[in-house]
């Protein structure tokens, strides 16, 4: 049971769902978006971002680690938050993650809609009809509630996210002459337009 006396969900996934969970969290839209950065910000200060992004989340993913190995009983962030900072920080915490995943969700929600809207371009259906499209797409996989339901829907986006890879790689081996040109350093980068551009992928990826 958890602190509060509900009923803790059993772990009951497998390593290949695990794994199908995590290709989808992580080479979802966040890879597909990447191409169109390093576009923007060039080969130089894109692989300088990628290199910040690979060594922050290495280190919060060891130090995760190593708190759940010293305090097994932690489940969640605000749990750990008010073991180490006290009941406050575990609100803050609370309210932080929660505001932080509607963002994302609408951020999504927005991005499925609007795709929605670009299938059926010949009908110029509107934002709000897609909208309403894209919450009927979303209401029967909104009810699993656990990781490991979670995990079968991952099977289905890891699948649709290496279609679409496969076919970008494909664009690319074709050597298509309207393809862009990504430079080392593109003129007239800003510090702003570069932190906006990964930005973006940053958030996708996690």
């Amino acid at each position: 049971k958890t602190k509060k006396g509900r009923s803790a969900h059993k772990r009951q996934s497998s390593w290949g769902q695990t794994t199908f969970l995590l290709l989808s969290e992580v080479v979802g839209t966040g890879v597909l978006a990447l191409p169109k950065q390093m576009s923007v910000v060039g080969w130089v200060i894109g692989f300088i971002f990628l290199l910040v992004c690979f060594f922050g989340s290495y280190f919060t993913g060891v130090f995760i680690w190593r708190i759940s190995q010293h305090y097994p009983s932690i489940t969640t962030f605000s749990h750990a938050s008010e073991i180490f900072f006290g009941h406050k920080a575990s609100l803050i915490t609370q309210f932080s993650m929660g505001f932080s995943l509607f963002c994302v969700l609408s951020n999504y929600f927005l991005v499925l809609s609007l795709t929605i809207k670009s299938i059926f371009y010949e009908s110029n259906m509107c934002q709000t009809l897609a909208s309403l499209f894209a919450l009927a797409f979303i209401i029967f996989p909104s009810q699993l509630r656990t990781l490991h339901g979670v995990s079968y829907a991952g099977i289905v986006s890891t699948i649709a996210i290496t279609v679409v890879l496969i076919m970008c790689v494909s664009k690319i081996l074709t050597k298509d002459p309207n393809l862009h040109k990504t430079n080392y350093i593109p003129e007239n980068l800003t510090l702003l337009e570069s932190l906006h551009a990964f930005s973006t992928h940053c958030q996708s990826s996690h």
